[in-house]
């Protein structure tokens, strides 16, 4: 890619390590120096000497085949295809809009949103919150199918009360190879099927007609104690939606919060007389 180009570079190597004022490229009457390149580095990030010269064959290379096009295009467009100066106003207005609109939400916007006002939404919205795949609430841990302990933790698994939860935490800290016991949180049942090797079944009526499993594998065991569970098609549980619910009041207070800002500009206008309208 531009070979011609790459020549040039390499050529120019010593001017650019002294920051000369000799050109870095030339296209069209176009100067590209050094300082054009620097102004884009990032200082943060070191490179080598090779990354270096690739990065900077990259970005010569970038800006001749941009003059190079941009020449082209000039040279075969009539004056009226020519004419970008509307779009590039509209542009510049929309990107100005937007970004005092970002301003706006980052100084006004309440991001206070209360388990009240997410629940509201909820039960008012349920026809939103379909599931399109399993859920589970379990615990599991996976064990050397000797393990000393393992009697132990077949019956804490299946125990709800505190006292057991805590015995079992301690001794999968100390004995489990791999363990989950939140059984408060809710999983995608495909991503619990990535850790343990159930058994080939249709997943809602697995997950209909089993409660404890007990998987062997090689030297192995797993112990599963399946809380509770959602199948697909079903309404979604709230914890499960709790973060998407809270995304979604806060755009709707995003939007409502532009909207009046929108409407209170536009009367301060008209009321300091900025605005005019004739269509008589």
């Amino acid at each position: 890619m531009y070979t011609r180009a790459g020549i040039v570079i390499l050529m120019l190597l010593n001017a650019c390590s002294n920051k000369s004022d000799k050109p870095l490229a030339v296209a069209y009457a176009k100067k590209l120096y050094y300082s054009d390149y620097e102004a884009t580095l990032n200082t943060t990030h070191e490179l080598t000497a090779a990354d270096s010269l690739q990065q900077l064959n990259e970005f010569v290379n970038n800006w001749i085949k941009d003059c190079v096009l941009a020449y082209k295009a000039e040279e075969n467009l009539s004056a009226d295809e020519k004419d970008v100066n509307t779009l590039l106003e509209a542009y510049k207005n929309s990107l100005l809009v937007f970004r005092y609109q970002q301003k706006l939400i980052t100084e006004r916007l309440d991001t206070n949103v209360t388990d009240k006002e997410m629940r509201s939404y909820f039960e008012a919205n349920k026809d939103n919150f379909i599931l399109h795949k399993n859920i589970v609430k379990l615990r599991f841990l996976k064990i050397n199918n000797d393990n000393r302990t393992l009697p132990v933790m077949k019956r804490l698994i299946r125990r709800d009360e505190a006292k057991s939860r805590m015995q079992l935490a301690g001794l999968c800290k100390m004995h489990a190879i791999n363990y989950f016991l939140d059984d408060e949180t809710w999983l995608e049942w495909d991503d619990v099927k990535k850790e343990i090797p159930l058994p080939a079944y249709n997943d809602e009526h697995f997950l209909k007609n089993n409660k404890y499993l007990e998987i062997p594998e090689g030297e192995f065991i797993y112990l599963v104690h399946l809380q509770d569970y959602r199948t697909q098609q079903s309404t979604s549980d709230f914890e499960f939606e709790r973060d998407k619910i809270r995304k979604i009041i806060l755009q709707q207070r995003s939007i409502a919060l532009i909207k009046q800002a929108e409407a209170d500009i536009l009367n301060e206008a008209i009321g300091d007389g900025q605005v005019q309208v004739n269509m008589e």
